[in-house]
């Protein structure tokens, strides 16, 4: 199946190429976790307080998704991928369970 390019966009800033490359290992990470044909979309806003960043990574299996506000650009992609990683591990657990009640 084919993948689609995640969608990143930055509001009211230009990240310099470093944090640009942090966010696409961040996202090729949650990529590789998510389900065949997912397509993730990821916004970061620069605010008065700092950032405000989402991420949503859309699926035929479902969607997985968070959004946070954090003075620290580093701080706030870490904690968006661990939520979403952690709602992801979440899906993969529990994807079988209703096959093995019918046995």
């Amino acid at each position: 199946m084919k993948y689609l390019e995640p969608r990143i966009s930055y509001k009211n800033f230009e990240p310099k190429n470093k944090v640009k490359q942090i966010v696409l290992s961040r996202i090729g990470r949650i990529k590789r976790l998510s389900p065949c044909g997912a397509f993730i979309d990821f916004m970061v806003d620069r605010t008065e307080e700092g950032y405000s960043g989402s991420l949503k990574v859309v699926s035929p299996t479902g969607t997985f998704a968070s959004k946070r506000s954090d003075d620290s650009f580093t701080c706030l992609i870490s904690n968006i991928e661990k939520e979403v990683k952690s709602q992801i591990d979440t899906w993969k657990k529990n994807r079988f369970k209703s096959f093995s009640k019918v046995s």
